[in-house]
């Protein structure tokens, strides 16, 4: 079933119904898998990846990931390395990441906004 696109509530509970793990890159979906304390992939690619590319590392890793789970709640992949971590650790990179990339939004927001204002003194 392709859920791409449903809510994450729905994503969660088909989830949880079928007994499944849910694989994601979204930084949203991975803390209401903590909260929820449902097994989660926090897929954590460097850059932009194809499509292709996801699927040689899931099938690489995919091994890997069951024997993680077996003694954590979550795995941490990158794009050469898989970590096993608590649901707690997760939450705590996750919004140290959203922090982070807020702060870089805002910081980018600024320089534009600055940049423009000096080209409209001018």
């Amino acid at each position: 079933m392709d859920l791409e696109g449903c809510p994450d509530a729905e994503v969660l509970a088909y989830a949880a119904q079928h007994r499944r793990v849910i694989v994601t890159k979204n930084t949203d979906l991975v803390l209401i898998c903590c909260e929820a304390e449902h097994p989660v992939i926090w897929y954590r690619p460097k850059g932009r990846e194809s499509f292709a590319v996801q699927v040689i590392t899931f099938f690489t890793f995919g091994g890997e990931w069951e024997s993680l789970l077996a003694s954590a709640d979550a795995v941490q992949q990158g794009k050469t390395n898989a970590h096993a971590l608590t649901f707690a650790q997760v939450r705590q990179r996750v919004v140290r990441r959203m922090r982070r990339t807020q702060r870089e939004r805002t910081a980018r927001y600024r320089a534009e906004r600055d940049g423009q204002q000096s080209l409209d003194d001018d």
